[in-house]
């Protein structure tokens, strides 16, 4: 039951009002995962290495060139953002190198 939860935010020591969560389950349920699986079961196909476990899904590529990587994920990022919209669900990208030469590569 969700009814009882509630969260704040805090803000430069402001707080703010205290709201209800209306939606979701409880961080740590024992089902949680189990419908998380049920949710993403028909996620679409993208180019990228796909892998889902409990609370994540993680879209991985592998290249060493960063426009091979670029072109994969804007397309798959497309593809899942439509997915994603209808769904209640929140994505963040987040890319990782090993090349100095490029950290200011955004």
């Amino acid at each position: 039951m969700t009814s009882t939860r509630q969260f704040h935010v805090i803000i430069g020591g402001e707080k703010f009002k205290t709201r209800k969560i209306r939606n979701g389950m409880h961080q740590g349920s024992v089902i949680a995962p189990t419908l998380f699986n049920i949710y993403i079961i028909d996620m679409p196909e993208i180019n990228s290495l796909q892998l889902g476990y409990t609370y994540d899904w993680v879209s991985r590529c592998q290249s060493k060139e960063w426009s091979e990587i670029e072109d994969t994920f804007s397309k798959d990022t497309f593809v899942l953002k439509e997915c994603m919209d209808t769904g209640y669900l929140k994505s963040v990208s987040t890319a990782f190198h090993m090349n100095n030469h490029e950290t200011s590569k955004t």
